[in-house]
């Protein structure tokens, strides 16, 4: 009997036991389960941690390289950028030199035509000469910023281009006609004398002008420009040396003897002195600008 309960409770300890057992093994098992797990998850978190640490140095060290290159890609693309401007730079300051050339060419040639042009209007036989377009043609080819030729202009008579040149075969024409007024009237004062005067000077003129001395050759050679030899010559003497620089067409020596004429004469040699004036300051002139125009195609030979 007693047999009987022992074994009886033995058998429940026994069942008892595989239970707690049982259950004991189960929550361990849960257990594990639940701390691997967590390990598991720490484990994947370092790593998923790990990863975005290395993506970030490696996006890091990427960013520094791209812009290292793109850095160097610049600074080459400058350095690119600045010798082509400079080859640019050099082609387009001969291209420029080479167009200056072409139109400081052109100019002399054109300004060279205008004054010859303008040269030849002076040893015209009409009375009268209209330079007006001679004179626009050296304006238009002198371009823009010429201050010789502008100058130059500046200084012809303004009578010129009203009134028109009186070329040198009519004023060699004139003088003589000057000259005949002029000598008639030689003692006669600018503001006028009596009769007899006038008929004294008439007569001087008649009988006395060819017997006046021939002109010293050594006044021929260096002709006087001191005022005070002209002062020291007569009308005669003036007028024959007037007379003797005409004929030879040297008209700017006419003018300095025919500028100190006295009284009547000089009013009547006034007329003949201004147009001689005028047309000497315009050859003159035209003679500039022919020598510009050669300057301006020498210096690029």
């Amino acid at each position: 009997m007693l047999q009987s309960v022992l074994r009886q409770k033995r058998a429940e300890m026994d069942r008892e036991f595989q239970k707690r057992y049982a259950d004991q093994r189960q929550e361990n098992d849960r257990k594990a389960q639940y701390a691997l797990k967590r390990q598991l998850e720490r484990h994947q978190e370092t790593l998923d941690r790990r990863l975005t640490e290395k993506e970030e140095e490696a996006t890091i060290k990427l960013n520094k390289l791209v812009d290292d290159r793109v850095a160097y890609e610049k600074h080459q693309f400058a350095v690119q950028l600045k010798e082509m401007a400079v080859k640019l730079t050099l082609v387009q300051d001969k291209l420029n030199a080479r167009l200056k050339i072409e139109r400081d060419t052109r100019r002399s040639q054109d300004l060279w035509v205008a004054g010859a042009s303008l040269l030849a209007a002076t040893k015209k036989g009409d009375p009268y000469v209209n330079v007006d377009k001679e004179l626009r043609a050296i304006e238009r080819a002198s371009g823009d910023g010429d201050k010789l030729v502008s100058s130059v202009l500046k200084a012809i008579p303004g009578s010129v281009r009203e009134k028109g040149l009186v070329p040198e075969s009519v004023l060699k024409t004139k003088y003589h006609q000057m000259e005949d007024i002029a000598l008639k009237v030689a003692l006669v004062e600018q503001e006028g004398a009596s009769l007899p005067v006038y008929l004294l000077s008439w007569l001087q003129s008649t009988f006395l002008f060819m017997k006046i001395s021939g002109i010293p050759q050594v006044e021929i050679d260096n002709p006087p420009k001191d005022p005070q030899f002209m002062s020291n010559l007569d009308t005669f003497d003036l007028l024959q040396r007037a007379r003797f620089w005409v004929e030879r067409g040297n008209l700017a020596n006419a003018i300095r003897y025919v500028s100190s004429l006295e009284g009547a004469s000089r009013a009547a040699a006034l007329s003949w002195h201004d147009a001689a004036r005028s047309h000497i300051e315009t050859r003159q002139a035209a003679e500039a600008i022919l020598a510009h125009a050669a300057a301006l195609g020498l210096q690029y030979i």
